[in-house]
């Protein structure tokens, strides 16, 4: 069970859940043993410490309390038994592979390929030669071969 020092004298720490996430907990002097409470024996033992925090767990709001605590100087020290502290966070998901980006090089690419499939030249668009016709606004035909330039004749 937590307790906590303040002026010399131990404290036992109990936690109370207000709502649904708030949080008291509470620093009262430990009892005598064998004492009997004879008045108002339906409450508990009088609390001079409180604190109340919002957090997700019990455990959260037990840890955080006696931190702050200690640092304002109200208790002088804290003890917490390992079944009461916070579980740790779950580590981060793993982030999805990445597929790697494709060569610039085109020997890197040819590399890649299978030894049966042809390796196709990566070209830019701006260096391929026009095909015979493309100034007229002429296309050639699909899977045709591209005509030949006209024959010079000898000049007279």
């Amino acid at each position: 069970m937590a307790h906590a020092t303040v002026e010399g004298r131990k404290h036992l720490v109990r936690v109370t859940r207000d709502l649904s996430e708030n949080f008291a907990v509470e620093l009262y002097p430990e009892p005598v043993p064998g004492k009997v409470k004879t008045a108002e024996p339906y409450k508990p033992w009088p609390v001079p410490l409180t604190m109340k925090v919002k957090a997700d767990t019990a455990e959260d709001a037990l840890v955080c309390v006696l931190e702050t605590m200690k640092k304002l100087g109200r208790i002088s020290d804290f003890h917490v038994d390992e079944n009461e502290k916070p579980k740790p966070p779950p580590p981060p998901p793993a982030k999805p592979a990445v597929a790697p980006a494709p060569a610039a090089n085109p020997a890197a690419a040819a590399a890649k390929t299978p030894a049966g499939a042809a390796a196709t030249p990566t070209v830019p668009a701006a260096a391929k030669p026009m095909a015979a016709g493309a100034e007229s606004g002429e296309k050639p035909a699909a899977g045709a071969a591209a005509a030949p330039p006209p024959p010079k004749t000898p000049a007279t």
